[in-house]
């Protein structure tokens, strides 16, 4: 399924979904997020920006966060991840984190989990069209499911990398 497909889905049934979508996002806006990220966006999350520049469900208030406000906390991120969804004020959240050679490859994770959900966006929005936040299908379920079959992945933060690099540097190796 192609975004514009997903979106033309969640446009349709966006009281169904209590979903309100903000505006979209201006091109300049994408080229100003993606030089003060460091990133350039994948064509998936270009086209859900371009579309609408986030939204939020009445559901435990879960958004796709709107990108000025990624940008405010771009500080929390290592180059080519940042949070784009969240729900309940921050209590959970879910980043994107692109390869720098090529934009296109992209992992969606949790951050209470820091397993791979899905390489695309769409994958990502049909669980939470299909049960939200936490009913069967959606986006917790899939995760705990994900989390049983699949070898958890370390996600290296900045911090993270820099106490390897002193454990590493105290070992002499």
């Amino acid at each position: 399924m192609l975004m514009q497909e997903m979106m033309n889905i969640i446009s349709s049934r966006k009281e169904e979904l209590g979903i309100t979508l903000y505006p979209p996002a201006y091109p300049y806006l994408i080229e100003v997020f993606e030089i003060r990220m460091g990133v350039k966006l994948p064509e998936e999350v270009r086209a859900l920006y371009l579309y609408c520049n986030g939204f939020e469900s009445e559901e435990d208030q879960f958004r796709i966060i709107p990108l000025e406000e990624i940008m405010e906390r771009r500080k929390e991120f290592v180059k080519g991840q940042f949070y784009f969804a969240e729900y309940m004020l921050y209590c959970d959240m879910w980043d994107i984190q692109v390869d720098a050679n090529d934009p296109d490859s992209y992992g969606i994770y949790n951050s209470s989990y820091n397993i791979l959900l899905t390489n695309s966006l769409v994958t990502f929005l049909e669980h939470f069209v299909k049960g939200g936040v936490f009913e069967v299908g959606g986006l917790i379920d899939w995760q705990e499911k994900l989390e049983k079959t699949t070898t958890r992945v370390i996600i290296y933060k900045s911090r993270v990398a820099k106490l390897a690099a002193l454990l590493l540097k105290k070992l002499k190796f």
